[in-house]
């Protein structure tokens, strides 16, 4: 009995080989140029360049970027993703094991690398995950397209990839069953999916020549549908295939990350915060160019439910498409999105007050629901307190509520504007020692509110009039501004 192989380039002459090399040449120099222009407009200067933890960096890769961690949290978003990404990842591998079978095995060792079992397995596997793909592209589309969920973006560039992505898996298994309609080899049932369509088109009973000349004309259409992708991955949101993984590799990994980052320098700095884009770091840039625009941080954020401007998927979104935008590469303003959101990007924009508006950087509560909640851990909050300290330091643009909080603060040492030395009244009468005085003791822990905030105080009086353990306990009392002295 024949043993099984690959019959590598059936049908197939001289000239479509040269025409599919070419191809695949031009869109992966296309693609390359792309992630090059892409790139540079993240160093846009020369920035400090620092990589620490790299095994906890790239533990956090394997898990969240790779494993899909945070992805899998949600039924079915989860499950059609992971059938997407590796069905791809499987599809790849195989189409570089072809490459490695036709143009090493054969070209330069005279045999073949597919063959025997291994090419069953190979065969199986491929058209299985192949289905797989087709599958999760099935229920994107259903989820984005049918159900229409707000949480997603409709614009050209997910129209354009998940229909180019579907035509170039449903072509490779045609032009496999149309070989396997001609051929009939004796293996053919390890190629489950190819098989069935085979037998579908021997329904039709279509002559040999006739299944030669489409399987040549789909073969190069399949050759031409796989340039293209190349070519426009780099300006399509599927280019978070790259961006994505890299930013889950350089986010934070510092023992407490949900901290504020320090302003650096600030005594010698001559401008404060994020106001313009050139005021983003490289890694800033990185970091919400990695957006899927999932749309998961708008489901959590309880100030785009409340109602306020701020969406935190659109923020970063903007800020991605004015950078794209500067840098004359196309962005998915274009098509807009589903609930009629249609961003105003245009070169030169001012990026605060313009691209985002004031009212949308001060509706943050600081939750950090939406970091938590990003799959490939963008951080939303810095972001939008490096622009409030743009508004505060540097344009002087506040609400007037938070002036008056501000004033207070500087004033009395409280947001309140209460007399420092009111602090201590509360506890008149209590006969509660001062622990200068007396020390030892159990010490009760009341901040500010409780201190200066007279409609929190008479809840509080009960607790301090409790004996602490062993009948021991007491006050600090307050400094000259009200603050607790030590």
């Amino acid at each position: 009995m024949l043993e099984p192989f690959r019959d590598s380039l059936w049908n197939i002459p001289a000239w479509a080989v040269v025409v599919m090399y070419v191809s695949q040449g031009v869109g992966v120099l296309a693609m390359i140029y792309g992630f090059a222009r892409r790139a540079s407009l993240y160093f846009q200067d020369a920035q400090e360049w620092k990589l620490d933890n790299v095994g906890t960096r790239l533990r956090h890769t394997l898990v969240y970027a790779v494993g899909q961690a945070k992805l899998a949290t949600q039924k079915f978003p989860g499950l059609m993703h992971a059938m997407m990404f590796w069905a791809f990842v499987v599809l790849f591998m195989g189409t570089v094991l072809a490459t490695v079978d036709q143009d090493i095995m054969e070209l330069f060792f005279d045999s073949k690398l597919l063959r025997g079992n291994l090419y069953r397995v190979y065969e199986i596997t491929l058209d299985l995950f192949g289905l797989f793909f087709l599958v999760g592209l099935g229920m994107a589309v259903k989820r984005r397209y049918v159900d229409r969920s707000t949480r997603l973006s409709y614009d050209w560039g997910w129209r354009m990839m998940l229909g180019l992505l579907f035509a170039i898996n449903l072509t490779g298994f045609l032009v496999e069953a149309l070989r396997l309609a001609v051929v009939e080899p004796p293996w053919q049932g390890w190629s489950p999916v190819g098989y069935a369509m085979a037998l579908a088109i021997d329904l039709f009973s279509p002559g040999e020549a006739v299944l030669r000349g489409t399987h040549l004309a789909l073969w190069l259409f399949h050759a031409l549908l796989v340039m293209v992708f190349w070519g426009v991955l780099p300006y399509t949101p599927l280019v978070h295939l790259v961006t994505s993984p890299l930013n889950v590799f350089l986010a934070r990994v510092e023992p407490h990350p949900q901290a504020l980052r320090p302003i650096s320098d600030i005594e010698e700095a001559e401008s404060w915060g994020l106001g313009r884009l050139e005021d983003l770091s490289w890694r800033q840039r990185l970091m919400v160019d990695a957006c899927t625009e999932c749309g998961r941080c708008q489901a959590v954020c309880p100030a785009w439910a409340a109602g306020t401007p701020l969406n935190p998927k659109y923020l970063i979104v903007d800020l991605r498409n004015q950078m794209l935008a500067e840098g004359g590469l196309p962005h998915s303003a274009i098509g807009g999105f589903g609930e009629g959101y249609r961003p105003d990007i245009r070169r030169g924009a001012q990026l605060v007050g313009e691209v985002i508006s004031d009212d949308t950087v001060w509706a943050c509560t600081t939750c950090r629901a939406c970091v938590y909640e990003c799959p490939v851990f963008i951080e939303h909050v810095d972001l939008i307190v490096d622009m409030r300290r743009y508004l505060v330091m540097d344009a002087g643009r506040t609400p007037e509520g938070i002036n008056l909080t501000l004033r207070n603060l500087e004033r009395t040492g409280n947001p309140w504007g209460h007399p420092p030395g009111d602090r201590m009244k509360w506890a008149e009468g209590l006969d509660v020692p001062i622990m200068k005085e007396k020390g030892g003791g159990g010490l009760p822990l009341l901040g500010g509110m409780c201190g200066q905030l007279r409609r929190a105080q008479p809840e509080d009086r009960p607790c301090v009039c409790a004996p602490a353990p062993g009948g021991r306990g007491g006050l600090r009392r307050a400094g000259p501004r009200g603050e607790l002295q030590r």
